[in-house]
């Protein structure tokens, strides 16, 4: 594309290290030895790692704030209902392929939660299944089976959270001195679940999930300004800083619909807290606007659309409960924010997607190439060590000390991407140091 849109977004640079195929019809992807060794299929589940559940992040939050203007009658219920279901394909869609990973490619999965930058992502499953459950459709709401998927989810996030922060505690590398965005989805969750919880009847539970989210998300938020410049090397701006507003936000959210199931005020002194936190963030990051449009595509783009999504639902829920016209104006502003983001980025994600241009994740490659070498070289009675079977479920309850994801893979893993940049460069992470390298190139 030379003119509109290309001008400023530069597709033909979206990957490094891309060439021409022989008969110059498209860029093929270099391998260790410069050559296509898989085929098209193998090579698109091996490259599309969990980050790729940013799609699915960002059209349940947009369903979310769609269901909150039906319910305030600003539009029609049947538009709401449309993007639900468009949020529950491009949802199965998305975690169904992973799932596809998870049972070929085991040994990737793996690998992405070993990677202290995706980590995180494994909470996308709950998180999208949580803002899915509350705005489904009233007609298909069963209290009994709202209240069954809450105590499924809450189970979740409560066994991955007792894991993954132990590594702040027992590993000597994936410390918080690696703060980056993306930790703030670990805390995301319990936010959610705090509203889901209230919206089912369980406000006890709501309130705990608030509580241990709150915990966490200060000492995520301190060190994410204490160490990210030193971390990174620079103060370059990337989409993940966008997830600076989804916490605030979301825990604001969840209060006032806990305030109003107590019969009290919503906007009560600690919403405003975080209704102020919220603003302030989303005002810093405007600055992201010129980078937005300057940067290359990638998958991380879709770290804005949930927090101008939450943002958007907040804003929304705010405009209702004071009932002035000046609030609605901001609140159908960053309704059209948030529109436009999602048109925008998934327009230019299906066509990176017809370019095949996405997925694309060479640490997934060399990483799955040396897998194979290795496999390779066992003998046919020898099980692989890296074929394990068992569970986090197995370690948390049975107090095995063989991880299914083990730390210390995870500790070479965080140390040799840190080391090489390059690294950080081939894989498709929402990181800033990511979009940093590639500008570069």
């Amino acid at each position: 594309m030379q003119n509109g849109l290309g001008k400023l977004i530069r597709f033909d640079s979206f990957v490094p290290g891309n060439r021409l195929s022989p008969n110059g019809e498209r860029p093929m992807r270099d391998d260790d030895d410069g050559e296509m060794k898989r085929p098209r299929w193998k090579s698109f589940f091996i490259q599309f790692n969990v980050t790729h559940a940013g799609m699915a992040l960002g059209f349940s939050a947009y369903s979310s704030l769609m269901r909150t203007l039906a319910m305030y009658g600003k539009i029609p219920g049947i538009v709401a209902t449309c993007m639900w279901y468009v949020g529950v394909v491009v949802a199965l869609t998305v975690f169904g392929i992973l799932a596809l990973r998870l049972l070929f490619y085991k040994h990737l999965m793996r690998h992405d939660f070993n990677l202290s930058l995706r980590t995180p992502f494994f909470t996308a499953p709950a998180i999208v299944s949580a803002a899915l459950t509350a705005s489904s459709p009233p007609e298909y709401r069963s209290p009994l089976a709202l209240r069954i998927a809450f105590g499924i989810l809450l189970l979740y996030q409560t066994i991955f959270a007792l894991y993954y922060y132990a590594r702040w505690l027992f590993s000597s590398r994936d410390t918080l001195r690696k703060a980056r965005a993306t930790l703030f989805m670990s805390t995301t969750e319990f936010f959610v679940l705090g509203y889901l919880g209230a919206l089912v009847g369980f406000d006890e539970l709501g309130r705990i999930s608030l509580s241990i989210g709150l915990l966490f998300w200060g000492i995520i938020l301190v060190a994410f300004f204490q160490f990210l410049s030193i971390a990174l090397g620079t103060d370059k701006p990337t989409p993940t800083m966008f997830l600076l507003i989804a916490p605030p936000a979301s825990t604001a959210i969840a209060h006032m619909q806990l305030n109003q199931n107590a019969g009290k005020p919503p906007l009560d002194d600690f919403t405003w807290f975080f209704v102020g936190i919220t603003l302030f963030f989303y005002l810093m990051l405007i600055r992201l606007f010129r980078q937005y449009w300057t940067g290359v595509f990638r998958v991380n783009w879709w770290a804005y659309i949930f927090p101008l999504s939450t943002a958007a639902n907040l804003a929304t829920r705010m405009a209702n409960q004071i009932n002035s016209t000046a609030v609605w104006v901001l609140a159908y502003a960053a309704v059209v924010v948030a529109t436009f983001m999602l048109l925008m980025v998934t327009c230019l994600t299906i066509h990176a997607a017809v370019c095949k241009k996405i997925p694309y994740d060479k640490s997934a490659l060399k990483f799955h190439g040396e897998w194979e070498q290795k496999e390779a070289g066992y003998a046919d009675d020898t099980p692989p060590t890296l074929a394990t079977t068992e569970t986090l479920f197995g370690h948390l309850l049975g107090g095995s000390h063989s991880l299914f994801f083990r730390m210390d893979d995870c500790n070479q893993e965080d140390e040799s991407e840190a080391e090489t940049p390059a690294a950080a460069t081939d894989a498709n992470i929402l990181d800033i140091s990511t979009t940093r390298t590639v500008q570069t190139v």
